[in-house]
């Protein structure tokens, strides 16, 4: 796991003990679907969408351009731990080949989730996580997130 400062100071004795919101739960339960070289949310592709994988440079960036979720729309309080919630339980769920990443960011407005596919080479964000303004975490499939916030904030918070 990576995170910058900001998300640090965020995390720093949060508590984890809240329920996800069954529409957070839904987008979990429906899972992915492979579509071309890219795996996205089946709930985000069951309906239209405007765009397609020819309009973008690579599949990391079609993949979090689709796989986009705003937590605060469905959850308003507290977006942050449903957001590492969500995340968890993405991880928990995800079956496919490979390891799946989430980006999270956070700043005064919006809590926002993305997944992508790990691809060798391609990354959704700089290596320079501290140069982002927003509080910025990314996380791979195969790594235990919230031992990982212990681990990156201490053994304040109620996970």
């Amino acid at each position: 796991m990576k995170l910058n400062d900001e998300m640090r100071s965020l995390l720093a004795g949060a508590f984890f003990d809240c329920d996800l919101p069954p529409e957070l739960k839904a987008i979990v339960d429906k899972g992915f679907v492979l579509a071309g070289d890219c795996y996205i949310l089946r709930s985000f592709i069951e309906g239209p969408i405007n765009v397609s994988r020819d309009d973008f440079q690579d599949p990391i960036g079609f993949e979090c351009f689709v796989n986009s979720i705003h937590v605060e729309d469905f959850a308003p309080k507290y977006s942050l731990m449903h957001a590492m919630k969500l995340v968890r339980l993405i991880f928990q769920n995800w079956q496919e080949d490979g390891v799946l990443t989430a980006v999270v960011s956070a700043d005064e407005i919006s809590v926002v989730v993305k997944f992508h596919l790990k691809r060798k080479g391609l990354s959704w964000l700089s290596d320079n996580i501290n140069g982002y303004i927003d509080a910025v975490l990314i996380i791979d499939s195969n790594e235990d997130i919230f031992g990982q916030i212990r681990a990156a904030v201490g053994p304040n918070g109620q996970h």
